[in-house]
């Protein structure tokens, strides 16, 4: 009887330690589920980040080739102005010439008249020559007020020229550090991409390859509940039966 009942403890012991045994296999599986979805999912925080940058990236190249297009618009808007300002200039250039050539006529005009003037005695004729001198100056006052307006007309399309050629020479410099951004950018922009592309190879292969460890981690998981649950089972039977034959009155 005492042997049964060391038997018998035994068998719970054996129970026991089968049971922890199926404890410790749960725990296993769990943690490594646990830490092949953390895997899994740092995989793709990280994917997300990178695309998120390139998404970055190529919003930055996008705004620089805007920038780049409204500049050169507006440099092609401007340098129009420039050639309309400069038409405008030789306009009233020609202009100055042509009043120049009218005053040079009056003037040589009046100095015959002064001179007639000097050489006349007679009052009528001096009077009607002085009225003709009188009649020129005039002209010759207006013409050259049309000229100094002119002129100041075309002091001040220089000045505007000027500025806005200023401005294009600055323009164009600013164009052209932008152009050097955007290759650089668009440079970081491709490598990125590529990096994206590397990361989601290789992501998806670990990916598969955790999805595959899952699967194996599950089957044994259920092969060894099924094994444990079969030892168990059976060790309860011993028991039940040691249980039996102890409390069997003989």
């Amino acid at each position: 009887m005492a042997q049964v009942e060391v038997s018998r403890e035994v068998l719970q012991d054996v129970q026991n330690a089968i049971k922890n045994f199926q404890i410790d296999i749960e725990k296993i599986v769990q943690n490594l589920e646990k830490s092949s979805q953390k895997v899994k999912n740092e995989c793709e925080e990280l994917i997300e980040k990178q695309n998120n940058e390139v998404k970055k990236l190529a919003n930055d190249v996008l705004s620089l080739s805007k920038e780049i297009e409204n500049l050169e618009n507006d440099i092609k808007v401007k340098n129009n102005q420039v050639v309309e300002l400069k038409n405008q200039v030789s306009s009233i250039e020609i202009q100055i010439n042509q009043i120049n050539n009218t005053i040079i006529q009056l003037e040589s005009q009046k100095r015959q008249l002064e001179s007639e003037v000097s050489r006349t005695e007679d009052d009528g004729q001096r009077q009607n020559l002085l009225s003709q001198i009188s009649n020129l100056q005039s002209r010759i006052y207006m013409y050259n007020t049309q000229k100094n307006n002119l002129l100041q007309e075309r002091r001040q399309y220089r000045i505007n020229i000027d500025k806005l050629e200023h401005a294009i020479e600055q323009q164009r410099n600013s164009l052209s550090q932008k152009n050097i951004e955007l290759e650089k950018n668009k440079k970081e922009l491709n490598k990125n991409k590529d990096k994206l592309e590397q990361m989601k190879n290789t992501g998806n292969k670990a990916k598969k390859e955790i999805e595959n460890l899952q699967e194996v981690t599950k089957k044994f998981k259920q092969v060894s509940i099924a094994k444990t649950s079969s030892s168990i089972s059976g060790v309860e039977k011993c028991i039940k039966y040691i249980d039996e034959y102890l409390n069997t009155n003989i």
